[in-house]
């Protein structure tokens, strides 16, 4: 598997009032200060980075194989 650092990650940021955004950006620093900018009276709650399976990246075989 390689990494293409020209791809953006999608994050999920979950903020303490209960709402929640997602955003695509290259480096977490960037969806803090993103945040910062957007949302100055919200506190960020978590931050989850968003991932994706391509159609043949299944996580086990179905008979339970690696």
């Amino acid at each position: 598997m390689s990494y293409d650092s020209d791809v953006e990650n999608v994050y999920m940021v979950e903020f303490e009032s209960g709402r929640t955004i997602h955003v695509s950006f290259y480096e977490l620093q960037d969806v803090l200060e993103y945040c910062k900018d957007e949302y100055p009276k919200e506190t960020i709650k978590a931050i989850y980075e968003e991932v994706y399976l391509g159609e043949n990246e299944d996580d086990e075989d179905p008979d339970g194989r690696c």
